[in-house]
């Protein structure tokens, strides 16, 4: 994980716990969604995210951009029996994943 691409959340946030593996930061190495994911989304957080890919998902992309300012990396779906991946080449996403009940 590229360590420029961590954060600081303030504990006064107050943050409810999530299930593990729910979030994680996307960077030059692959994230991959199990079909057992109902959505995920990927968020800029690093200001400008260039070079995205998202393979073997609804919405695919190919060497996209997303800026903090046009998230439309959400409400993604993993294709049934896939394996979703997610990478980008330049900056840092954040993936959020919603698994199924």
């Amino acid at each position: 994980m590229n360590p420029d691409c961590v954060k600081y959340i303030p504990h006064e946030m107050n943050l409810a716990p999530l299930p593990a593996g729910s979030m994680e930061v996307v960077s030059s190495e692959p994230c991959f969604i199990h079909d057992n994911v109902q959505y995920f989304s990927v968020l800029n957080i690093d200001g400008k995210a260039k070079g995205i890919t998202i393979k073997n998902a609804q919405y695919p992309l190919e060497n996209a951009e997303i800026t903090w300012d046009y998230q439309y990396g959400i409400s993604n779906q993993v294709l049934p029996g896939k394996t979703a991946e997610v990478i980008t080449q330049e900056g840092c996403l954040l993936l959020v994943k919603v698994y199924r009940e």
